[in-house]
């Protein structure tokens, strides 16, 4: 991985390169529609099939990318917009989540997954 310079001439070295994994992922599942990603992404989460930092991401870009909000249902769309507001303020660091109280933890995380999937599966 190579170093980079910021604005500020400054190095910094990137965490990691998401955008090739995003578009693969959204790539190969292009054919799901509505809903059925964003479900499929939070089954493979809580079965551990993702962690929870991919699950984040990959949430995260599919709801703004590769799903039409519009084709979400009325009620479809308050547990997924609850759990994409969790996801989005995921920090893998305590000592972040001490400082920031908008952060959240990957228990959080998990148990926001768990309501989301709770109600959705009340509308199936």
């Amino acid at each position: 991985m190579s170093k980079q310079r910021n604005s500020r001439n400054v190095r910094f070295r990137p965490i990691a390169d998401i955008g090739k994994h995003a578009t693969q992922m959204l790539m190969a599942l292009r054919h799901w529609t509505g809903s059925q990603l964003l479900r499929r992404l939070i089954q493979d989460f809580l079965s551990e099939k993702l962690p929870t930092d991919v699950f984040c991401s990959d949430f995260i870009t599919a709801y703004n990318a590769a799903v039409d909000e519009r084709v979400l249902t009325a009620g479809e769309q308050p547990p997924l917009e609850r759990l994409l507001s969790e996801v989005s303020f995921y920090s893998p660091f305590p000592e972040e989540r001490a400082r920031i109280p908008n952060y959240r933890s990957e228990m959080q995380v998990r148990e926001a997954a768990v309501a989301a999937e709770a109600a959705l599966s009340q509308m199936s």
